[in-house]
């Protein structure tokens, strides 16, 4: 058995209606004409439904945040009870004493003291290798030794290794090596005294006597 379509449903409503009180017609016309519209608009919403799902482009139903309120919490502070404040008892006068009478010690002078520096004196450091102020730099010539050149100025080898910081048992050393000697004593020149000047005497001459002749 089909079902009766809706256009045949509202037209026998509407027969129907015809004749009942006017009333009761136009209420029936109403709900007649809502109920049609309400099944257009099924059929409409199904049909753009069914286009939808067709195409991917079904809209997804919308989210709704729901936040929840937590309850705050309750801050119980502790109640501060004053205490009572203390009572002062009164204190006693102190009975009154008589100076004692002056003797005659005579009185202890505190013994003065000197102010110090702050500042500890300095450590002084170890006295490290070097020459003095008044040597100078000689090059090394071929031939020369150690020995030589403190016999030629008149210094002790280890003077001569502390000045140019050599090793305490180094004897080497090389053509064109620059090392600090004092300087050289001034050569000695020879100047030979003057011989004395003699003074000729002269030698007296005999004077002749006559001899007498006898008579």
């Amino acid at each position: 058995m089909s079902k009766p379509r809706l256009g045949q449903s509202a037209y026998r409503m509407f027969g129907e209606a015809a004749g009942s009180s006017p009333d009761s017609n136009m209420a029936q016309l109403l709900g007649s004409l809502a109920l049609t519209f309400i099944s257009v608009g099924m059929l409409l919403g199904g049909f753009l439904l069914s286009q939808l799902d067709a195409s991917g482009m079904r809209p997804s139903p919308p989210t709704q945040e729901v936040s929840i309120p937590w309850p705050s919490p309750t801050i119980f502070l502790p109640t501060i009870t004053p205490l009572p404040s203390p009572t002062l008892s009164p204190i006693p006068p102190q009975p009154a004493t008589e100076p004692a009478a002056e003797t005659g010690v005579p009185p202890t002078i505190a013994p003065s003291v000197s102010p110090t520096s702050p500042y500890a004196s300095p450590t002084p450091r170890p006295y490290t290798c070097g020459p003095p102020l008044d040597w100078i730099v000689y090059y090394v010539q071929q031939g020369d030794t150690l020995y030589s050149l403190a016999q030629r100025c008149d210094v002790s080898i280890e003077a001569i290794r502390w000045a140019n910081c050599l090793p305490a048992n180094e004897n080497t050393i090389y053509a064109g090596q620059a090392l600090f000697l004092p300087r050289p004593p001034p050569t000695r020149t020879y100047t030979p005294a003057p011989l004395p000047t003699l003074t000729p005497t002269e030698t007296p001459t005999p004077t002749h006597t006559p001899t007498p002749v006898p008579t």
